[in-house]
This record gives structure tokens, C-alpha cells and sequence, in this order.
């Protein structure tokens, strides 16, 4: 992760990023928080791996259907084709982003699916508290925006040690803007120590 101008970035086809995120500026905003989840394999390398597959699946099919197996390789061409869907839905479906910034004394939250609908929250300054919920094995495992009754997650496509640092700039960027928050802190039971003591 990059702290650029008071940017937390996440670019494209970096270690922790994955889709194509639009410059929007949000003037008055003292901060604008972008952050889209990590799409491993490009499109030329999908393509790659796919043909891999491929190719040897075309064979065992021509080899089954001379042998008189074609039930085989129609059965084989089938999964195929799905493993096709498959990856490229998944693949899809990660080309999501989240803005966090703040706008009239309240944190926006805008989480744009792939397909481009926008579900926008907004949480009142006022009375806001942090809500993190900690695994002793795992880490930072959730952020939540707490204003009363509503609750909003944020940074849910970051890992436990990226959402740590983004929880730390978050906070940093908020001070930095004049204003503040309380602080929650939930723990899960650790496992680990559960089960070496059995």
C-alpha cells in the first residue's frame, strides 16, 4: 500500500489491487481512502493457464471419442467450458472499489459493485465510534463505522495486516482533519492456544 497525498491507493495489477479505479475527487474531502481487492492473473495470464488446460482436455476427448467413449468427452468438454465461466465470473466480480471520505461533517462510504451499482453510506462525525474485531491468530479480521443503530464494514477486501494499516490511516487522516472517534475493540477466543491446551 502507497500513502500518496493523503491517498490511501491501490493500483492496478499490484500486489494488493486489482481493478481499474476512477480518479474522483471529492473537493472539501480532506482525504479520499481507495481501496479494490487483488486480481492475482491478468487477463493474458488467465488466458494462459486456460489454454494450458485445454489442451491436454482436447486430447483426452478426441483419444475418448475414437475409443467410442464420446459420452467422456462431451462430459469433458462440459466441465470445461464451466471452469471457463468460473474463472472469468470470479474474475468479474473482484472488479469492485470502495471510497471512504468525509463530506459534511460525515464519513461517506461508497462500495461500487463490478456491474456499477454504488451502495453509498453515510455516517454522522458525530457520536461515531470504530469498531475492530480482532483474532489473536489471524489479526485485524473486520472495521466497522458504528453511529448509533447503523453499522457500515469497511476495508473488507483488504487482508488482517493491510486493513491494520489502513485502520492507522484512517485514523491518522481523521486527527489530521480535526476530528475524532471512539474506539471499540472485540477479540475472538484464539484457537490455537484452545487447542494446544487440550
Amino acid at each position: 500500500m502507497s500513502n500518496v497525498r493523503n491517498l490511501l491507493s491501490v493500483e492496478p495489477h499490484r500486489r494488493v489491487t486489482s481493478s481499474e479505479v476512477p480518479d474522483t475527487n471529492h473537493d472539501g474531502s480532506p482525504f479520499n481512502f481507495h481501496i479494490a481487492p487483488n486480481i492475482a492473473m491478468g487477463p493474458a495470464s488467465t488466458s494462459t493457464i486456460l489454454a494450458a488446460f485445454a489442451v491436454p482436455v482436447t486430447g483426452l476427448a478426441i483419444m475418448a471419442a475414437m475409443l467410442g467413449y464420446w459420452p467422456v468427452s462431451l462430459f469433458g468438454g462440459f466441465w470445461f467450458a464451466v471452469l471457463v465461466m468460473a474463472v472469468f465470473r470470479s474474475q468479474q466480480s473482484l472488479k469492485r472499489y470502495e471510497q471512504i471520505f468525509l463530506e459534511d461533517n460525515a464519513i461517506v462510504v461508497e462500495q461500487t459493485a463490478h456491474d456499477g451499482r454504488t451502495r453509498r453510506s453515510c455516517v454522522p462525525l458525530h457520536g461515531l465510534r470504530l469498531e475492530s474485531f480482532i483474532d489473536p491468530d489471524y489479526g485485524l479480521l473486520r472495521l466497522t463505522l458504528l453511529h448509533r443503530s447503523s453499522r457500515v464494514d469497511i476495508a473488507s477486501d483488504l487482508s488482517p495486516h493491510e486493513r491494520s494499516s489502513f485502520r492507522t490511516a484512517f485514523v491518522s487522516a481523521l486527527d489530521a482533519a480535526g476530528h475524532s472517534m471512539q474506539f471499540v475493540t472485540l477479540y475472538a477466543s484464539p484457537l490455537v492456544a484452545a487447542e494446544s491446551s487440550n
